[in-house]
């Protein structure tokens, strides 16, 4: 008989109002809508997801939707401002830079390579924090929760940032490089609220169950602890996505991220900062983009740990 994961924050079974319980994919449908309907009555989670969804929807079809491929220069149409100003053209609406080169066309393209970074990061992020934070937790005051908390302490003593920028200084900036560092220096969050999940689990009820007949650690820990921290670990890497957009337009904007020709965000910000005074459009819409977007996904964030985060319901 295989043997089923005990969950103890979701069941298989859900009552339907005036008829017999259902399981399976009823019971997820169910869960799904009743989600959808929390989400639309939040008008600052619907808009961040709304936000998000757009930013993914312009990734995709960046080639098909941007009016110019991002590096066209135009050298007879340079520093034109947004159509609506003096002197602004409807075929650059958010104007151009200083090589004639169409702004909205760079912002479109630029959130492909900023998405893509960040997003990836967060999974490395995730996979090596829930990975460690599980077995720190689940032989909490061992050896091995010992060396990962001594870990833990350490990264927490040096900033982020400037871990990243030692690191990113010494290798070299690149695409890879930086999403890399971003992933492996981002791991310390998951593993401290994954390992106070775990530690907390290892003492239930259903854990002891499975103890008692026999389960292996390592089985015990992938089919009935893994399952019951992943809404932790999706409010953490929501946040943390924000959080590495914002790193990698300020590595971008130093000159330390993502190198040209490649496009990001940041890469454009850094471009505008010496017009701030005559062409303040240039840094100023790559700014305001970087700003809604991570907004958007920390409403989201917020919406989430509400929603998803047992303690969270425990406090409402």
């Amino acid at each position: 008989m295989t043997q089923q994961p005990l969950m103890e924050n979701e069941t298989s079974t859900k009552a339907a109002p005036g008829g017999p319980a259902v399981s399976g994919s009823g019971g997820s449908a169910a869960v799904v809508r009743r989600r959808l309907r929390t989400l639309l009555q939040s008008p600052a989670a619907t808009i961040g997801a709304l936000v998000l969804l757009l930013c993914v929807l312009t990734a995709l079809l960046a080639p098909f939707i941007s009016p110019y491929p991002p590096g066209q220069q135009h050298p007879q149409d340079r520093l034109l401002p947004p159509f609506w100003l003096e002197g602004g053209s409807t075929e650059f609406l958010l104007g151009t830079d200083n090589l004639g080169r169409d702004i909205l066309s760079r912002i479109v393209h630029g959130v492909q390579v900023t998405l893509l970074v960040s997003g990836i990061a967060v999974i490395i992020s995730a996979v090596l924090g829930v990975t460690l934070g599980v077995i720190s937790g689940f032989y909490a005051g061992g050896w091995f929760d010992t060396i990962i908390q001594r870990l833990v302490d350490a990264n927490m003593a040096i900033p982020n940032i400037l871990l990243i920028l030692v690191i990113i200084g010494s290798m070299g900036p690149s695409t890879v490089t930086l999403t890399v560092v971003l992933g492996v220096t981002g791991w310390v969050i998951f593993a401290r609220m994954v390992r106070a999940d775990v530690v907390s689990l290892r003492e239930r009820d259903f854990v002891r169950a499975a103890r008692s007949i026999g389960t292996r650690d390592p089985v015990m820990m992938m089919r009935h602890i893994l399952p019951n921290v992943m809404p932790t670990t999706i409010v953490v890497a929501t946040l943390s996505f924000g959080t590495n957009i914002v790193i990698e337009a300020s590595l971008s904007f130093l000159g330390l991220g993502i190198q040209p020709p490649t496009v990001t965000w940041g890469y454009v910000l850094n471009e505008g900062r010496d017009y701030l005074a005559t062409a303040w459009w240039i840094a100023t819409f790559p700014g305001l983009a970087i700003t809604i977007t991570v907004l958007a996904i920390m409403f989201l964030g917020d919406w989430l740990r509400d929603v998803l985060d047992p303690r969270e319901k425990k406090r409402s």
